[in-house]
Protein backbone atom coordinates (compact mmCIF):
# COMPACT_ATOMS: atom_id res chain seq x y z
CA UNK A 1 0.00 0.00 0.00
CA UNK A 2 1.11 3.48 -0.79
CA UNK A 3 0.53 6.59 1.17
CA UNK A 4 0.43 9.37 -0.78
CA UNK A 5 2.36 12.63 1.13
CA UNK A 6 0.86 15.77 0.26
CA UNK A 7 1.90 19.35 1.34
CA UNK A 8 -1.45 18.84 3.67
CA UNK A 9 -0.20 16.42 5.72
CA UNK A 10 3.80 17.42 5.79
CA UNK A 11 2.62 20.89 7.50
CA UNK A 12 0.27 19.11 9.95
CA UNK A 13 3.37 16.80 10.95
CA UNK A 14 5.07 17.43 14.60
CA UNK A 15 8.43 18.36 14.11
CA UNK A 16 10.47 16.25 16.47
CA UNK A 17 13.45 17.80 17.82
CA UNK A 18 15.23 18.58 20.64
CA UNK A 19 15.35 22.30 22.02
CA UNK A 20 18.82 23.32 23.03
CA UNK A 21 18.81 23.63 26.92
CA UNK A 22 21.65 25.81 29.35
CA UNK A 23 22.97 25.12 31.75
CA UNK A 24 22.59 28.55 34.50
CA UNK A 25 23.82 28.12 37.84
CA UNK A 26 22.93 30.22 40.70
CA UNK A 27 24.89 32.45 43.34
CA UNK A 28 25.47 29.71 45.74
CA UNK A 29 26.35 27.18 43.14
CA UNK A 30 28.84 29.47 41.81
CA UNK A 31 30.21 29.88 45.07
CA UNK A 32 30.27 26.38 45.68
CA UNK A 33 32.17 25.52 42.90
CA UNK A 34 34.88 28.33 43.50
CA UNK A 35 35.47 27.14 46.58
CA UNK A 36 35.96 23.58 45.46
CA UNK A 37 38.61 24.54 43.05
CA UNK A 38 40.84 26.62 45.18
CA UNK A 39 40.49 23.92 47.65
CA UNK A 40 41.91 21.56 45.06
CA UNK A 41 44.50 23.86 44.04
CA UNK A 42 45.26 24.17 47.71
CA UNK A 43 45.81 20.73 48.29
CA UNK A 44 47.61 19.91 45.05
CA UNK A 45 50.16 22.87 45.99
CA UNK A 46 50.86 21.23 49.73
CA UNK A 47 51.33 17.94 48.31
CA UNK A 48 53.40 19.47 45.91
CA UNK A 49 55.67 21.61 48.84
CA UNK A 50 55.54 18.46 51.09
CA UNK A 51 57.78 16.76 48.10
CA UNK A 52 59.97 19.57 47.27
CA UNK A 53 60.89 20.14 51.06
CA UNK A 54 61.10 16.03 51.76
CA UNK A 55 63.41 15.55 48.76
CA UNK A 56 65.57 18.74 50.19
CA UNK A 57 65.55 16.79 53.57
CA UNK A 58 67.55 13.90 51.63
CA UNK A 59 69.77 15.97 50.30
CA UNK A 60 70.90 17.15 53.26
CA UNK A 61 71.04 13.91 55.02
CA UNK A 62 73.58 12.95 52.11
CA UNK A 63 75.37 15.57 51.92
CA UNK A 64 76.25 15.19 55.83
CA UNK A 65 77.23 11.90 55.65
CA UNK A 66 79.44 12.53 52.20
CA UNK A 67 81.20 14.98 54.49
CA UNK A 68 81.52 12.60 57.66
CA UNK A 69 82.97 9.65 55.84
CA UNK A 70 85.25 12.59 53.51
CA UNK A 71 86.60 13.46 56.95
CA UNK A 72 86.88 9.75 58.24
CA UNK A 73 88.82 8.78 55.09
CA UNK A 74 91.71 11.59 55.77
CA UNK A 75 91.78 10.65 59.24
CA UNK A 76 92.38 6.85 58.25
CA UNK A 77 94.69 8.29 55.63
CA UNK A 78 96.96 10.07 58.16
CA UNK A 79 96.91 6.77 60.41
CA UNK A 80 97.85 4.79 57.33
CA UNK A 81 100.93 6.71 56.84
CA UNK A 82 102.00 7.05 60.35
CA UNK A 83 101.36 3.11 60.80
CA UNK A 84 103.49 2.70 57.56
CA UNK A 85 106.36 5.31 58.62
CA UNK A 86 106.30 3.49 62.25
CA UNK A 87 106.69 0.17 60.55
CA UNK A 88 109.54 1.49 58.41
CA UNK A 89 111.51 2.69 61.43
CA UNK A 90 111.44 -0.75 63.23
CA UNK A 91 112.43 -2.92 60.03
CA UNK A 92 114.70 -0.27 59.24
CA UNK A 93 116.49 1.74 61.77
CA UNK A 94 119.26 2.92 59.18
CA UNK A 95 116.44 4.48 56.84
CA UNK A 96 115.49 7.02 59.51
CA UNK A 97 119.00 9.27 59.83
CA UNK A 98 119.79 8.41 63.21
CA UNK A 99 123.06 7.09 64.29
CA UNK A 100 122.58 3.46 66.43
CA UNK A 101 124.61 3.65 69.37
CA UNK A 102 126.87 1.43 70.58
CA UNK A 103 128.05 1.55 74.12
CA UNK A 104 125.35 3.38 76.70
CA UNK A 105 126.63 4.20 79.69
CA UNK A 106 124.41 5.10 82.54
CA UNK A 107 125.11 8.47 83.97
CA UNK A 108 122.94 8.53 87.06
CA UNK A 109 125.68 6.47 88.93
Amino acid sequence: MLVRMNSRSVANRRKRTLKKQSVSMGPGALRFITIFILAVLTIIYLIQSTKGSTKQMEITNIQDKTETLKSQRQDIGIEAVRLKSLQKLNTNPDMSGYESVANTEDLTK
